[in-house]
Formats: C-alpha cells, structure tokens, sequence
C-alpha cells in the first residue's frame, strides 16, 4: 500500500487530478493555484517533496496531499480516495503526469486578481428554481426567501445556482457566494474579486440591531431565522452573519459598524472546523475589547438546516399521528 500512496503522490498532481472532476484551476503565481468553484482552497508546490503539491482549504479545515485533496472533494474515505487515483494513475505513465507539470509551469502567465466583484449573470425570468430548492430541498420560510429576493441578497444565476451577495455599508455589492441546486449534485464556490471581509449578512446594513447570531453559511443562517419563525419569534430581533467559511474577518469588519452591539451568538457547525472558527471570534472581539455577551450557540446536528429539517419532520410526524388519532374508534 505504501509504494501504491507514493506513487500517487509523485506522479497525479492536485490541479490536475480537479480538472478531471471538472473544476477549473487558476494559476495566481508560479507555485500557487486555486479552483474558479473554491477559492478558499489554495495548492501549492510541496518545499519537502519536489514535483508533487499539497492543498489547503480553509473554509473546510482540510490540507494534505492528493490522496487528502480527493477525501475533502468528494467526501470520501481515505481507501474510496485510493482507490479512485490508482484508477487515474493506471490510466497513464509517470512520465505523462510529469510532462504535463512541466508544460503548466513553462506556460505560465499571470492573472491579475480582480478589482472589482465578478457577480455571475443573473437569469431571466422567475427564479422558481432557487426558491424551490431553498423551499423544499432545505425547508427555508417562502417570506424569508422572498424578502431575499426584495433585498437583492439573493437571486438565481444564468445556470440555476442560488447566489448570495453580501453588502458594504456603502451599500455596494462586495461579496458573493453560490451553491448549486441539484439535489443530486453538491456544488459550491465564491466569485472572483469577493471581499471575504464583507461576507453574507442579514439585518445589518442599515440596521441598528443589538443581537447577532453568526454562522459559517447563508443557508445556516436562513434555516436559524426560519426556526425562529416556526416557534412564533420574529426573526428580525436578530441579525445574521454568514462568513464564508471560518475566517473571523467578516465579524470583525460589521463590528466596527455596530458598537451598539450587546449579544453575539456563535452559531458556526457542529465540527472541529466550527469549533475553531469559534475560537478565531472570540479571540478577535477580546483583541477588539468587545464587552457585550459572546454565546456559544451549537446546532445540535453538524448545522442549523440540519436541525431545520429535523424540526419540519418532526413536526410533520405530530401532524400525521393526530389525524390517524382523529381516526381512532370511539370507545
């Protein structure tokens, strides 16, 4: 098995074992890439090992080599991701892959980062496909989309994915991420030129609220305003905060813009990734002398749409056992 992983590793590159699930690799300098679909993944030149390159994506606290690249991607175990490349490596010779890393790097050229956000091409007409999935497929209150749609937080792109754009208070669009709407197909990525600092918020820009709960999604975010709502709260008694992963920059950023701030809930997922994510803000609004309350608020799945969807069943499951009661012989 070992001469197996090695040979893995010195001869399938990460950039290129993307391209053949379809992602699209940028090259931003002579060492470094990323893919157009998750910028918050970086891969670079392994120092320790010459030829071969190793990954680091952020917003999912996952790094390592090939074999650990196709683990995170695909959401596979460490045998499955063996597998999948020896599969790949049987496919061509050494010396193929090894071309192929010369080649890339003999045609290298620069592209500059953009300076302004690149927001995907909005589609014509009703965005029925973004509100049924956000609807149906992830149990989010029609009124809570459709205020979306009002506040142009949200639309529906030219390909049917559902984009989430998040404001300066200069009210400009600066951030932007997206997730695919097939049920069958997991697909995710931030636009080229977002501001990571901006991030996804609701109740924010223009508001002056005094309670914030902070996820590391929109969607978690939407799903927690939606419980709100199914137990008779107003959801607008709070603000909602998406980061885009686990950075604690976008926190930093509106805080500056809310002294008024008392409570900050932290309602990032119930992982290891969630739980640094934590730690991150809280040793930023310490630095930042924040004095109001900070409340660890963990879903009691991995995230708050978890717990959403959890909450519809169960309450479906009520429905459905009273009305068989309501059919019960009188005794």
């Amino acid at each position: 098995m070992a001469n197996i992983t090695q040979s893995i590793k010195d001869n399938i590159t990460i950039t290129e074992y993307a391209e053949m699930l379809g992602y699209h690799v940028r090259q931003v300098s002579a060492d470094r890439w990323t893919l157009e679909e998750h910028d918050s993944i970086n891969i670079n030149l392994d120092p320790k090992h010459p030829g071969r390159q190793r990954f680091l994506w952020n917003s999912q606290g996952a790094k390592g080599s090939v074999i650990d690249f196709a683990m995170a991607i695909k959401g596979i175990s460490q045998a499955e991701a063996i597998a999948d490349l020896r599969r790949v490596l049987g496919h061509q010779s050494g010396e193929y892959w090894r071309e192929k890393r010369e080649k890339r790097q003999a045609a290298y050229q620069p592209r500059a980062a953009p300076k302004e956000l690149e927001l995907p091409e909005r589609a014509a007409g009703n965005p029925a496909r973004v509100f049924a999935y956000l609807n149906k497929t992830r149990g989010i209150s029609s009124t809570l989309i459709a205020q979306q749609f009002r506040d142009k937080t949200l639309y529906q792109d030219s390909r049917g994915n559902a984009v989430f754009v998040g404001y300066d208070y200069d009210r400009e669009a600066k951030y932007c991420t997206y997730r695919g709407t097939l049920s069958d197909v997991s697909f995710r990525g931030e636009a080229r030129g977002s501001q990571k600092a901006i991030g996804f918020s609701m109740g924010l820009v223009g508001e002056k609220p005094t309670r914030l709960m902070v996820f590391e999604a929109p969607i978690d975010a939407m799903s927690a305003a939606t419980m709100l709502e199914l137990c008779g709260r107003d959801h607008k008694e709070y603000a909602y905060l998406a980061l885009g992963g686990t950075a604690a920059n976008a926190l930093e950023y509106h805080l500056q813009q809310h002294p008024q701030l008392q409570v900050i809930f932290l309602c990032q997922d119930n992982d290891e990734a969630g739980l640094v994510s934590r730690q991150k803000c809280r040793e930023m609004l310490a630095k930042n002398g924040f004095s109001g309350r900070v409340i660890d608020k963990l879903p009691t799945g991995k995230d708050f749409n978890e717990d959403l969807l959890a909450m519809r069943q169960a309450r479906q499951r009520a429905v459905e056992h009273i009305q068989e009661l309501r059919h019960e012989p009188q005794i």
